[in-house]
């Protein structure tokens, strides 16, 4: 038994992979964790909960054409609204640089699954525990997106963290108890 969890660098592509393992082999998964990961990162008519398609093309064309920057920016959008900003900042500087450098094309092949993947009708063919986690501050992915596919999915709960778009720096305590609760419920 294994319990999915989702979780950054570009952990949306993570939700992709768990949630596939979880619908696939649900006699095989425990739970699954989103955190701030939604199941379609661009905004849509129907889809409120993204970003709008002219912010990623423009941090798309950013990626190609100033590299470092455009990593900066999406970094210093992981911390945005938290009050520990800077050191949450710090950290995730460490985390993404400490085996250097990002790979250009691995990049170029996250945004475009980021662009093209909708897997808002998946998520009620979940058959395990899940539990949906975001920041209220989140630029990035918004709550209301997490909040969205708990109230989808059956068997599944919503915990809603007051920090930006990486929660886990700030509630990791919180964090891990919701986790510890949901493996715990899942052995019943």
């Amino acid at each position: 038994d294994v319990l999915i969890h989702a979780l950054p660098i570009f952990h949306v592509h993570g939700l992709f992979v768990a949630l596939h393992g979880a619908l696939a082999r649900p006699d095989h998964v425990r739970g699954l964790v989103a955190i701030a990961s939604s199941p379609r990162f661009i905004l849509a008519p129907d889809w409120p909960h993204a970003v709008d398609p002219s912010v990623f093309s423009g941090f798309a064309n950013e990626l190609e054409t100033r590299f470092e920057h455009a990593i900066e920016r999406f970094l210093a959008l992981e911390t945005l609204g938290s009050p520990h900003g800077r050191e949450e900042l710090r950290a995730l500087r460490a985390q993404v640089f400490a085996a250097g450098a990002p790979r250009i094309e691995a990049l170029r092949e996250g945004l475009a699954v980021l662009a093209r993947e909708d897997l808002r009708g998946a998520v009620s063919g979940l058959r395990v525990p899940s539990l949906w986690i975001g920041g209220r501050r989140d630029r990035l992915v918004p709550s209301a997106a997490l909040a969205w596919c708990a109230s989808q999915a059956p068997d599944a709960r919503h915990l809603e963290l007051p920090s930006g778009h990486a929660p886990f720096l700030a509630h990791a305590r919180e964090i891990a108890e919701a986790i510890a609760a949901l493996d715990a419920g899942a052995d019943t």
